[in-house]
């Protein structure tokens, strides 16, 4: 007689494949939250410092290795920030909370990089003249744009948002830093 009883799956492996499906329809939602066309960019997960092909080169640490822009999911939210080999525990970092948050999943921006500017900003950012590559949002649905500083002889990646007075955050040396003079990844008109 055939048993109709379903396999048996440990409670750890059925609440990291539900975790890992939120995270996907959070991915999913977020990249299609764009109207305008993304101009042959598109976000690619990947995991454990993996870096897709033709990913968008954003910044570079002091010892010129490259910082790619990335966002992740953390905490309700969707955070831009930056990807790299050579960021330990996972390849993404992010801000936040004060503190500079390492994640083994994320998603890097790919494809024609030339289709892109950086738009200096003072301050709480200000879209006049531009459109600025929505990348996230914070838990409260605030939306979230890629961010660049320079910063002890590095270029560092992190978020902006009109919500966020001090300019931008970042993450650097183990701590979410701001700063109020930065430049906001926007497309080329």
């Amino acid at each position: 007689m055939a048993s109709s009883a379903r396999p048996r799956v440990n409670k750890a492996h059925r609440k990291a494949s539900s975790a890992h499906l939120r995270v996907n329809k959070a991915h999913s939602k977020a990249s299609s939250i764009h109207p305008r066309s993304q101009r042959g960019l598109k976000w690619v997960s990947a995991s454990n410092g993996v870096i897709p092909p033709d990913p968008v080169q954003g910044g570079m640490e002091k010892d010129g290795s490259p910082l790619f822009v990335a966002r992740a999911m953390y905490k309700g939210g969707l955070h831009p920030g930056k990807m790299g080999k050579h960021i330990q525990d996972g390849g993404c970092c992010i801000g936040w909370g004060h503190k500079e948050i390492n994640l083994g999943e994320y998603q890097v921006l790919c494809g024609d990089a030339t289709q892109l500017r950086w738009v200096k900003q003072d301050g709480a950012l200000q879209i006049q003249g531009f459109v600025p590559v929505e990348a996230g949002h914070e838990e409260e649905g605030e939306p979230l744009y890629v961010a660049k500083t320079l910063y002890e002889g590095s270029q560092q990646l992190g978020k902006c948002g009109p919500h966020i007075k001090k300019g931008m955050s970042f993450p650097y040396g183990h701590k979410e830093r701001t700063t109020d003079t930065y430049m906001v990844l926007a497309y080329t008109a």
